[in-house]
Order: structure tokens, then sequence, then C-alpha cells
């Protein structure tokens, strides 16, 4: 089933990771926020990744841009 799936989203997969490599998403500890505690850019790259999830039916979470999570259930 995982292999049909990545077989299936081949062409997507390679897409968002190649927007996704495109950030620089390094700490930018001089130019941090309360919004942006990592730099505006890493806020930008968890944005992205949460939205790429979400978009492919997961649920999502962002902590204040500290970090996020995808939250994955399996079917039955």
């Amino acid at each position: 089933m995982f292999d049909d799936f990545i077989e299936n989203y081949k062409e997507n997969i390679i897409n968002t990771l190649s927007e996704l490599i495109k950030f620089n998403s390094v700490s930018d500890e001089i130019n941090n926020t309360k919004e942006n505690p990592f730099g505006e850019t890493c806020t930008e790259v968890l944005n992205y990744t949460l939205e790429v999830a979400k978009n492919l039916g997961f649920k999502t979470q962002n902590i204040d841009n500290y970090c996020g999570y995808i939250e994955f259930r399996r079917r039955r």
C-alpha cells in the first residue's frame, strides 16, 4: 500500500521537496521576534510543511512558531 502511494504521488513528492529545500531554514538568532522565534524564514518553512500535510488530509498544529506536529491516524 505504501509503495503504491509513493509511486502514485512521486512527482508531487519531488516537487514538494524541491520547494521545501529552497528555504534557508537556518535559525536567525539576530532577527528573531516573539512571532518568529527562530527568524522569519524558519516560520515560513514550518508553515509550508504544515500546509502541505494539511492538504494531504493530516491534522496539523503549529505551536507558537516554535514547532509543529502532524497527526496521523491509521484508518481501519
